[in-house]
């Protein structure tokens, strides 16, 4: 079936396409100021403009397509939100043209997801709009199996990051439920619906959408319903906040997968302690330990531990979550093979570093190889962009620098230098999700 407009996507037509091409096209000057103070940069400089021209400089290094692409996406995040909109978007327009170029159509979808999401980060509605639409000329192509509303699902979500949450919600409330895959799915994107719902000030609505997740994982409806009580409290809301808290915790405790539970409960007490409700967060962190040394196996027991670090980590909670990481430790060196070993100090590493504990983060990715791991190029690469992030979180800045410099894979390189820009230009900036 042919996805279009009646479905709650855009078909790709010659207007729509050239939403996404016709400005972008076009050169971008430089101002003579701006060109004289890069030309003079040097390679340790923090200066803005000298991290951009490195982070730039880098994609005459990448050969692949797909790296290209997903570096693109978060450099021109990176543009925009230094006040370049018009070199993001031709950052985005160069990164779509090479989608073609993908192998296959999962892949080709991925990107336009990837570049989709970066655009609405970058405030650029329309770009991202026409980002679906190419995604969707690919949906025929794939089998009609779990995969295919993974994908669709991520399509929908970057539609309503776009504003377009009507037309998102329906399609998506038309999955089908015949498997845990297909489920958790259906979970997954109606969360992100919510979440943008109650973010737009529509409570009522939100509360609609998660009253509609009664299927796939647990962890989804418990985790919706904190991250809309965080948005709740931010509307002073606090009566609703706290009803959705206690069904988010009734919810979670409810699972029987220690590391679901424990991620559940680990979002709960952020929310708590960002709300001045510290007694019942920490009863909540707590909790939450405990259900992650319950996990299936001791790589999910050591990932659950490092995950709730970041959480305690991310409420100024430094020596708690040190704490943890030494026990997350603990359980990485009995994973049962040395690819979930390294990916569990891949994990724990960054943790650490966001949360200030850099002789734990240096100490592990000094263990990790420069072999490719899902979507990176390199393991290793991976783990020094985030703990390039977490030295600049804490005010290392030129340390964050030369670490970034020493990165190899350039797609890790770039994207170290726009993170360290978003985070120069937003202190308050919480780390990137950290999945392969």
């Amino acid at each position: 079936m042919r996805l279009n407009q009646t479905d709650g996507f855009l078909k790709v037509t010659p207007v729509a396409v050239s939403l996404l091409w016709l400005p972008a096209c076009q050169t971008v000057p430089a101002s003579k100021a701006s060109e004289e103070q890069v030309a003079h940069c040097e390679d340790n400089s923090i200066a803005m403009s000298c991290l951009l021209q490195s982070a730039e400089q880098a994609f005459a290094e990448i050969e692949s397509h797909a790296d290209w692409i997903s570096a693109a996406g978060e450099f021109a995040v990176a543009l925009a939100e230094n006040g370049q909109k018009d070199k993001a978007r031709s950052f985005l327009t160069q990164a779509s043209a090479r989608i073609g170029q993908l192998e296959n159509s999962i892949s080709k979808i991925s990107a336009a997801v990837e570049l989709g999401k970066a655009a609405t980060m970058a405030k650029l509605p329309t770009v991202a709009l026409a980002m679906v639409a190419l995604g969707n000329e690919e949906v025929d192509e794939l089998e009609d199996n779990a995969k295919k509303y993974d994908l669709i699902g991520k399509l929908a979500e970057v539609q309503v990051l776009a504003g377009q949450t009507d037309e998102a919600i329906q399609r998506v409330l038309s999955f089908p439920e015949t498997s845990d895959n297909h489920a958790a799915f259906k979970a997954r994107s109606l969360r992100e619906i919510a979440v943008a719902q109650a973010r737009a000030g529509n409570f009522d609505a939100a509360q609609s959408t998660i009253a509609e997740i009664t299927f796939g994982l647990t962890y989804y409806q418990s985790t919706v319903r904190s991250d809309v009580a965080a948005l709740a409290f931010e509307a002073d809301d606090s009566k609703l906040a706290i009803k959705l808290l206690q069904q988010a915790e009734t919810v979670a405790r409810a699972q029987d997968n220690g590391y679901f539970v424990a991620g559940a409960l680990r979002d709960i007490g952020v929310v708590y302690m960002d709300n001045s409700m510290p007694e019942k967060a920490m009863l909540v962190f707590t909790d939450a330990k405990a259900a992650a040394r319950n996990a299936n196996s001791n790589q999910e027991r050591a990932r659950a531990l490092s995950r709730i670090g970041t959480g305690l980590a991310d409420c100024g909670l430094y020596t708690e979550a040190k704490s943890v990481f030494t026990e997350a430790q603990d359980f990485a060196k009995n994973a049962k093979s040395e690819l979930f070993r390294h990916f569990s100090h891949y994990e724990i590493a960054g943790s650490a570093a966001f949360a200030g504990d850099f002789d734990t983060a240096n100490n592990l990715v000094a263990t990790l190889p420069e072999t490719k791991f899902g979507s990176t190029s390199s393991l290793k690469a991976a783990t020094q962009r985030d703990i390039a992030w977490g030295l600049a979180k804490h005010n290392h800045i030129a340390k964050a620098r030369a670490l970034i410099n020493s990165i190899v894979p350039a797609r890790e390189r770039i994207m170290s230098f726009s993170r360290l820009i978003l985070l120069l230009k937003n202190p308050k900036m919480q780390a990137f999700p950290r999945y392969l």
